[in-house]
């Protein structure tokens, strides 16, 4: 799987934790065994909410 198939499965506003478990491990590779929370990784903006570069 490349990373664009990647993030077609992921919903926005959502990231890597979104994918299919079956997929996680093969996505992220050897990050999903580092600790931290990692959500930036492969992060899709949501449609709802303001980016989160955007201070107000």
């Amino acid at each position: 799987m490349n990373y664009a198939e990647g993030r077609e499965m992921i919903p926005p506003g959502g990231f890597w934790i979104n994918l299919p478990e079956d997929i996680k491990q093969e996505y992220m590779g050897k990050s999903y065994f580092l600790g931290g929370g990692k959500t930036g990784i492969a992060r899709r903006l949501s449609f709802e909410l303001p980016s989160l570069t955007l201070t107000l």
